[in-house]
């Protein structure tokens, strides 16, 4: 069956399957006859497309372009090598979040259409968290904007449509050409268009604040201690305040409230979400606000970091998800790491993810009581 202008015929008698006897008849031959396996050839397809277009999508006649023919095209498709993504059009690898964005970007550039990846799929990209009501890692569709009248909006291939004008200074552009919004627009975006409550939002702009500071200081978001002692400057802190309040200034006041009632709480110390959530509850709870990735000195005169720190108090806050004590000897270490910060004057307390999810938590509640009569 050849395919012809992207379009396979229904009418056609002869099917391929892979492994079928007939698909092997029509597409190998047999190697000690001087020929060659239809697997070999398809690879061979598959490794020319993947380096003529890399991660993006392609179409029958740019195929045609760099020599491969349609029916080297079609068992590429049949054997899995290569993948449909939409008629006409094809992709390598197997279709995500990221190679939709990039088809449809692509499509759209054609046209001389600019779109701009943002929302949830620029914060998967940024690794920006989003926290949902019932969940540590929430999830939503992929975004794309388009200027206001360039096309309708809606969804295309999975992909969420907006208009809205993006400015120059508020994009980035991937190592694969696609073009995203900033790690601070991000955020900014996540938070109004979800409109998030503080306790959650917090995590988001957190995180778009880590990412901006490693993305603008070299440094791998991957290495959060190091990116943390970047953000533990007083003057970078100040600075990251400064450049968040300034893409806010230049973003449509739609939903815009719901990131200016973070400002005075955002703080790139702040490691994960989990810390994120926990600071957002003592922010809802207005007790006194600890000292994030503080140093002490155990009686050992050995010095660690702990996540939060009340000087007033003498209070150790450890936000403590189980994975880090998965590796052996992890607990021991961890509890000898306890009994070397306690002492005279000092006290530790722990809290997990489902202690921080739910508005209320007995824990988390006593925690937060103990503070307060303190305070």
């Amino acid at each position: 069956m050849a395919p012809r202008d992207g379009r396979y015929s229904r009418r056609s008698s002869r099917k391929w399957t892979p492994g079928s006897a007939s698909g092997a008849a029509a597409t190998s031959k047999d190697p000690a006859r001087g020929g060659r396996s239809s697997r070999t050839g398809t690879s061979r397809t598959a490794a020319s497309l993947r380096a003529a277009f890399g991660p993006r999508s392609f179409t029958n006649a740019e195929v045609r372009e760099i020599g491969i023919s349609s029916d080297q095209l079609f068992q590429a498709v049949t054997s899995g090598k290569v993948h449909r993504l939409a008629r006409g059009t094809y992709v390598v690898d197997e279709p995500c979040r990221r190679t939709l964005l990039l088809h449809l970007q692509y499509e759209l550039t054609r046209r001389g259409i600019p779109s701009v990846a943002g929302g949830c799929s620029a914060a998967h990209i940024w690794d920006i968290p989003i926290i949902g009501a019932n969940d540590p890692a929430a999830d939503c569709e992929p975004l794309l904007w388009l200027p206001p009248g360039s096309k309708r909006q809606g969804i295309r291939h999975g992909v969420h449509v907006i208009h809205g004008d993006i400015p120059r200074n508020h994009t980035s552009l991937a190592a694969d050409g696609l073009v995203l919004t900033s790690p601070l627009r991000t955020a900014v975006d996540v938070v109004r268009l979800a409109r998030l409550s503080r306790t959650f939002a917090l995590a988001t702009l957190n995180g778009g604040l880590r990412a901006h500071l490693a993305a603008s200081s070299k440094v791998p978001l991957a290495q959060a201690g190091l990116v943390t002692r970047l953000a533990q400057d007083p003057r970078a802190r100040q600075r990251l305040n400064r450049e968040l309040a300034a893409v806010i200034a230049d973003v449509p006041a739609w939903g815009i409230r719901s990131v200016r009632d973070c400002l005075p709480f955002a703080d790139a110390r702040l490691e994960n979400a989990f810390e994120s959530l926990s600071w957002g509850r003592f922010v809802e709870a207005g007790v006194e606000l600890p000292e994030p990735q503080a140093w002490l000195q155990g009686a050992s005169g050995r010095w660690y970091r702990v996540d939060f720190w009340w000087p007033d108090l003498g209070l150790i806050g450890e936000a403590d998800g189980m994975v880090k004590y998965t590796e052996p000897g992890a607990l021991a270490e961890e509890k000898a790491r306890q009994l070397d910060l306690e002492g005279p004057g000092r006290s530790m307390i722990r809290w997990g993810w489902g202690h921080v999810l739910p508005d209320h938590d007995p824990l988390f509640d006593a925690l937060i009581a103990r503070i307060r009569s303190a305070a």
